[in-house]
């Protein structure tokens, strides 16, 4: 109960903060589409790091070493609180050279703005769901992923229609960070317990697992899962970040708006993790062909469609195609002692995905290709996936 509670928490927080600095960001770059994607890369980017920290530490530390690691991280983070938003002025704009484009300069403004609290949200869910392994050998540890998508979900969908019409940008600023010190108080004394569990029972002879073994042949390229893993993630990234980018051409490019693609990716993570998975190739396709068939349509007859009938089919599309990946992510699942590769191999793509959309295509494409691009990569990953 209170691990699930944490977790719920943690999403929460984890994308509230999102539409917050994307709102933050709006008097100094407009209101383009270029500014939620680069924030959307720069979450999924910080997602990527929070993985990458907590499957690093999960390979090569103990689970005494990982806990006193983690405690030193959240106690360091206060040093960012409360989250301001002249950091994205005094520091942030400074450290990147004035002629570069603004995805720059909006990472760095970001990073300034929440770096190390992002972080450690980021590495909370994976790193609790190893511990909880670890203690607990034997049980289904991918329920607290869907919880966790659940609570992100939640501060979606609250987002638009609770937080941004009652209060300013400094309230909501104030509100988050006390939350936040709120929270990682919880994760310290829960961090506490586990640290005194794993000392307990090296002094009583217990079993304790100093490392996580075969983690490590999980994280190479060659192998087929995690090149699986990665380009399902990267192809449901893609789709999301693209397609919110072609919804924002309609002239209605407010947080609220963008919050909306985020809250159908988040619920297809949800769905996907605690309901029934497709079982079928020919389930997967028909969900997959459907998503790709409205999104050509789409961008077919995009000049004839009233605003409301894009937008709402873009986000029909994001669903769809998050779906049918997430689902066949799941069917791919592997055991939990490889939870944390798995994890970071989500990320990667999530990651890999936005940078494709933010930097990548706009240097590569005159055209808005980005959606071609992903919709090709799932069909082509599905097929040799199925195919397996």
């Amino acid at each position: 109960m209170r691990l699930g509670v944490l977790l719920i928490a943690n999403a929460f927080l984890l994308f509230l903060v999102q539409p917050i600095m994307g709102k933050t960001l709006l008097p100094w770059w407009g209101g383009g589409s270029h500014v939620w994607t680069s924030c959307l890369l720069f979450f999924q980017s910080g997602l990527l790091l929070g993985y990458l920290y907590a499957y690093t530490s999960a390979t090569w530390l103990s689970v005494r070493q990982q806990t006193w690691l983690h405690l030193a991280l959240v106690i360091l983070s206060w040093a960012w609180l409360p989250i301001q938003s002249n950091l994205l002025t005094d520091w942030g704009v400074e450290l990147v050279p004035s002629d570069w484009e603004p995805v720059w300069h909006i990472l760095a403004q970001l990073s300034f703005a929440i770096g190390l609290p992002y972080l450690v949200l980021s590495s909370t869910s994976p790193l609790l769901s190893h511990w909880f392994v670890t203690t607990h050998a034997g049980t289904e540890p991918y329920r607290w992923y869907s919880l966790a998508n659940l609570g992100s979900l939640v501060a979606c969908l609250l987002y638009p229609f609770l937080f941004e019409p009652v209060l300013g940008l400094p309230q909501q600023n104030g509100l988050w960070s006390i939350a936040f010190a709120i929270l990682s108080l919880g994760l310290l004394a829960h961090t506490a317990i586990i640290l005194r569990a794993a000392t307990w029972q090296l002094k009583h002879g217990g079993q304790v697992p100093e490392r996580s073994q075969g983690v490590r042949e999980s994280f190479l390229l060659g192998d087929r899962n995690f090149l699986a893993w990665l380009s399902l993630s990267a192809c449901s990234s893609i789709v999301l970040s693209a397609s919110t980018s072609n919804a924002s051409q309609t002239g209605i490019v407010v947080p609220g708006l963008w919050v909306i693609p985020l809250a159908m990716y988040l619920a297809s993570w949800w769905i996907a993790f605690r309901s029934p998975r497709l079982e079928n190739w020919a389930a997967h396709m028909c969900l997959y062909f459907f998503g790709g068939s409205l999104a050509v349509l789409l961008l077919i007859f995009k000049l004839w469609l009233p605003w409301i009938a894009i937008v709402a089919g873009y986000m029909v599309v994001v669903f769809a195609i998050s779906l049918a990946c997430h689902n066949l992510l799941y069917a791919l699942r592997p055991a939990s002692q490889r939870i944390t590769s798995f994890y970071l191999a989500i990320a990667s793509g999530g990651a890999l995905g936005c940078g494709f959309v933010s930097i990548l295509a706009p240097r590569i494409f005159n055209e808005f290709w980005e959606l071609h691009v992903g919709l090709s990569l799932g069909a082509v990953s599905s097929h040799f996936i199925m195919d397996r």
